[in-house]
């Protein structure tokens, strides 16, 4: 660590009571006991990377970090640097025993820019989950050699499928070391000092050397990253320049601090995966896996489905669509069991949330089977259909009406209508810049920050693509009179699918063409803040499932929860 600076605690631990000594010898490698400290803080991460196969996905180690419900990983666990890009679905599975957690879902997570630039030594990540932790363990900065206790759910001890913990001694350089045996999967666990106290993290490992483990020395910029991600990801932390922008060309020492963060903003639908003990499955390290609607709100969901065949190496993915009342849970099944031959438990479940919608009744009009269309895709033309009619007819129960306030809000969504070429002769590839869209609102490329790191927008075979960090846009207050205002919540990679450019959508479009985002993993979201915004949020807020260009200058849009117009250019 850096001469002069000495070891501080900057976040306490939470709820932990004095850890064990562990049984085994230094560098040997233990099973961990998840009921005692600091244990019972940690789980396993899974997430995607947009490059994954269907079926596919990675894990990593995280732990929940003091009491304001972040958890402390690796940043290569949330930004990917071969591909520059960030994660997706990631899921907290607080005490993963064998196909056993409690599931947190995401908020929002920040990384710095150190770790872009390709500097080990920022291989630190802060995510905001959704839930109160029981325990969290302390963080303490500019630690030097000291003896630590690491823990992760490695490939190579319990198939990433049981928390292992090793002890040693850690150096006191940046990125430190110590002799540490966990392999792939721990990568995020913690290094726990003696005082319950995270200074390190499971980083890397040279290739001629798999007996030493690497990770970032914590120092001042893991505690502002920390304080941001607690607050939500919304708070501007003096000193570390702006929360959304990151160096692209290089390292850049003087913006090795800068805080980069993506929000995952699903508006609290209520939808969630929970997997828990149950008696009534059979198969050994099997949970039971459950669909909890925490919202007041009918929700419609859809479910992707992943069945993987061990015994004959093979996976499958398949959707489902289930109605959840108010506060309803609903079971999935058992996330191990046989295959149709009876033979004993090869088969893995796993479930993704893809949409989910408020429907006002217990049986919703699902589309008919279409050549060549998605339910999900069929879904979101309905809603575009009914929200075109719903604004056409001012039906301010089911519309809101941004009028001439929407444009900052509804013009990055209007790009995914302009650029689509209604005889479906747009060319492959870049179809507007970056540098176009800034022009057309008035602005100057060499002067105007793109704070959201977006790519062009470009078509990819049948899909309409921007690619980018993530971020969201705030509007101007909508009406003058009161602090209201329209977010716009961009995801990493905005995949759209313009009906023009698939015939099998002809029949269904009543009106004018659509861009449809049925997934909700690459959707954009909008929601509102201030003044009144809760009520708002419950009746038009949510994923962006389809937009219509009604007129030159109107824009209609259909959102997990209602419609909204409103101008998307002048």
């Amino acid at each position: 660590m850096p001469k002069g600076l000495a070891p501080e605690i900057v976040v306490p631990p939470f709820h932990l009571e004095p850890p064990i000594k562990p049984k085994a010898a230094d560098g040997q490698v233990e099973l961990a006991d998840l009921t005692k400290s600091p244990y019972k803080a940690a789980g396993r991460l899974d997430f995607n990377f947009p490059s994954d196969l269907p079926g596919w996905g990675h894990l990593c180690t995280a732990q929940f970090i003091g009491s304001s419900g972040v958890i402390l990983t690796a940043a290569h666990c949330v930004w990917d640097q071969a591909t520059r890009a960030w994660g997706t679905n990631f899921q907290f599975l607080l005490r993963y025993n064998q196909g056993v957690a409690t599931t947190f879902d995401w908020q929002c997570a920040a990384i710095v820019s150190g770790w872009p630039n390709g500097a080990y030594a920022y291989d630190f990540a802060f995510i905001k989950v959704r839930g109160v932790p029981e325990q969290g363990i302390g963080m303490e900065i500019n630690v030097g050699a000291t003896h630590v206790d690491a823990m992760g759910y490695p490939s190579n001890y319990g198939s990433n499928r049981r928390l292992y913990h090793v002890s040693g001694n850690k150096d006191g350089g940046n990125p430190t070391r110590m002799p540490n045996l966990l392999s792939h999967g721990a990568s995020g666990g913690a290094w726990v000092s003696d005082s319950l106290t995270v200074v390190s993290l499971n980083s890397f490992k040279y290739t001629d050397d798999e007996s030493t483990m690497y990770g970032p020395a914590l120092s001042k910029a893991a505690l502002h990253t920390y304080e941001f991600v607690a607050r939500g990801c919304r708070d501007q932390i003096s000193g570390l320049g702006s929360s959304t922008s990151v160096d692209q060309s290089g390292v850049d020492t003087s913006k090795a601090d800068t805080i980069v963060t993506l929000s995952n903003r699903d508006l609290s639908s209520g939808a969630r995966l929970e997997t828990v003990a149950s008696e009534s499955c059979g198969c050994d390290e099997s949970g039971e896996t459950l669909l909890i609607n925490d919202s007041e709100d009918r929700q419609l969901t859809g479910i992707q489905e992943i069945t993987s065949n061990s015994a004959i190496a093979k996976s499958e993915v398949s959707s489902i669509y289930l109605v959840l009342q108010p506060k309803e849970r609903k079971s999935l099944g058992c996330n191990r069991r046989k295959d149709d031959q009876g033979k004993l438990c090869p088969v893995d479940y796993s479930y993704r949330i893809a949409s989910t919608r408020a429907v006002s009744v217990d049986k919703p009009a699902m589309p008919k089977a279409v050549a060549g269309i998605s339910v999900a895709s069929a879904l979101a033309i309905q809603d575009v259909n009914s929200c075109v009619t719903a604004c056409a007819n001012h039906d301010a129960a089911r519309c809101l009406d941004l009028g001439p306030g929407g444009i900052a809000a509804l013009g990055p969504l209007g790009e995914f209508v302009e650029t689509v070429d209604s005889s479906s002769g747009a060319p492959e590839g870049m179809l507007i810049s970056k540098d176009d869209v800034i022009m057309k609102y008035g602005g100057d490329p060499k002067k105007t920050e793109d704070v959201c790191v977006r790519s062009n927008v470009q078509r990819e075979g049948d899909s309409l693509t921007n690619r980018g960090l993530g971020c969201a846009m705030l509007t101007k207050s909508v009406y003058p009179t009161v602090d209201f205002k329209t977010r716009l919540s961009m995801t990493p990679a905005i995949q759209g699918y313009p009906t023009a450019w698939n015939k099998a959508f002809d029949a269904m479009v009543s009106g004018k063409p659509i861009t449809l985002f049925p997934d909700a993993g690459v959707a954009p979201k909008l929601d509102f803040v201030g003044a009144g915004a809760d009520n708002i949020n419950r009746h038009f807020a949510g994923d962006v499932y389809g937009i219509s260009a009604v007129s030159d200058n109107q824009l209609v849009v259909a959102t997990a929860r209602g419609c909204i117009t409103g101008a998307f250019k002048k």
